[in-house]
């Protein structure tokens, strides 16, 4: 299934190179930079899928998480962090997220666990 995606990360080269690979792929793929602009948009519009960093200014956490639970179901949403804890993993997937990656990651794992969500999603 190739769905709409949005990419938020604070990391231009993040959001870039995910954008491209999720292209490549056939997905129609947004991209901000904050929160602030990443909650404008989910006022606005909808989306199949999003990739969450989850530091962004102005948001961290649990806090970024339960916002994005005002506009859409979590389980629509995958979160990519370069805090490496186990706990915070552990965490965030029992937010009930769709899933959690640690930066860096694998391009080839990240397009599978986005196609894979998108399926799940539509079942």
């Amino acid at each position: 299934m190739k769905g709409r995606i949005l990419v938020v990360d604070d990391q231009a080269g993040i959001r870039m190179l995910i954008k491209e690979v999720l292209e490549l792929e056939s997905h129609q793929v947004e991209t901000v930079s904050t929160g602030e602009d990443f909650f404008n948009l989910l006022k606005q519009d909808d989306y199949d899928f999003m990739i969450v960093d989850l530091l962004l200014p102005g948001y961290a956490g649990s806090e970024l998480l339960t916002e994005l639970n005002k506009y859409a179901s979590l389980s629509k949403a995958m979160v990519i962090s370069g805090i490496g804890c186990p706990e915070t993993r552990e965490k965030v997937k029992k937010q009930g997220v769709a899933d959690y990656m640690e930066k860096p990651f694998d391009l080839q794992t990240l397009k599978e666990k986005v196609q894979r969500s998108l399926e799940q999603i539509t079942a």
